[in-house]
């Protein structure tokens, strides 16, 4: 039988304690139904939270290595770690970025792609949309620490998607 656990995964800008906004893109792209709208040049606090509580150390993303920080108690399966997004070209109209994102360790291995869309800070269009409060992904961990996505819900503070 497979092991299963659940995953929250959240951003909130570290200056202003936001959370990005989203909006449903229908699929006019690739990789999901849903955008995510981030800041270019901006920091991110990200707040991974898992039940049953799963060791995780690492979370890549687009090829960068960020050490997860561990919340107290440890072994609380809560983690958090701080992402700048410095260097991340803003995003032309009618296109999207694909945010390529590997959480790693012990407890197993996951993959997810986010369709993303860069803005510049002071773009009011970056703001625009629900507010993204959580990424929730049921998961079940095959015997080779593989952790599939079995269903992924967006969560804001007026309903789900």
């Amino acid at each position: 039988m497979a092991k299963v656990v659940e995953i929250s995964f959240s951003f909130k800008s570290e200056k202003t304690s936001e959370y990005p906004a989203f909006k449903p893109d229908g699929y006019r792209f690739k990789t999901s139904d849903k955008t995510i709208k981030l800041k270019s040049d901006h920091s991110y606090k990200i707040i991974i939270k898992t039940h049953p509580a799963t060791d995780f150390n690492f979370l890549d993303i687009d090829g960068e290595r960020i050490v997860l920080h561990p919340v107290h108690p440890a072994g609380s399966g809560e983690y958090t770690c701080t992402w700048n997004t410095t260097g991340i070209p803003i995003t032309n109209n009618n296109n999207r970025k694909d945010l390529n994102l590997i959480l790693s360790g012990t407890g197993g291995c996951i993959e997810r792609t986010f369709q993303t869309k860069f803005y510049t800070e002071n773009d009011s269009h970056a703001s625009s949309g629900d507010k993204l409060e959580t990424i929730i992904w049921k998961c079940s961990v095959d015997t080779y620490g593989t952790i599939h996505v079995t269903e992924e819900v967006y969560k804001n503070k007026k309903n789900n998607h």
